[in-house]
């Protein structure tokens, strides 16, 4: 039996994407979002060895350390690549500090589109 410590949490960003379609030529604009950060990450024990609480401000903190924040007027927002960058580069920082857990990263914009990555879950 496998069991899991998730976590949500959330921040106002704003991204672009250069190459986007024709289509939806709109994107390669800076544009806002509120992105939406899941984290799923294998415990060891029914006791929960990896406390929520603590295990959510790790996140928080990796996403401050992993995320630039640039001015736009008068607001700051955090500008990420893209939800899979985010996604990515979160999975890799918690499997340095949690080494050999499976862990899964889930990073949404406005809790309607998004990215997962995964390693070790199964």
């Amino acid at each position: 039996m496998k069991k899991f410590a998730i976590i949500n949490t959330q921040f106002e960003g704003v991204h672009n994407w250069d190459s986007a379609p024709e289509s939806v030529s709109y994107l390669r604009n800076l544009h806002r979002h509120v992105f939406y950060v899941t984290v799923k990450i294998e415990q060891y024990n029914i006791n929960r060895d990896i406390e929520f609480i603590l295990f959510k401000k790790v996140i928080e903190k990796l996403i401050d350390e992993l995320v630039p924040v640039i001015k736009l007027g008068e607001q700051e927002y955090k500008k990420i690549e893209s939800c899979e960058h985010l996604a990515q580069k979160l999975l890799i920082e918690i499997e340095k500090k949690y080494e050999g857990r499976g862990v899964s990263v889930q990073v949404f914009e406005d809790k309607e589109n998004g990215a997962e990555v995964e390693d070790g879950i199964r």
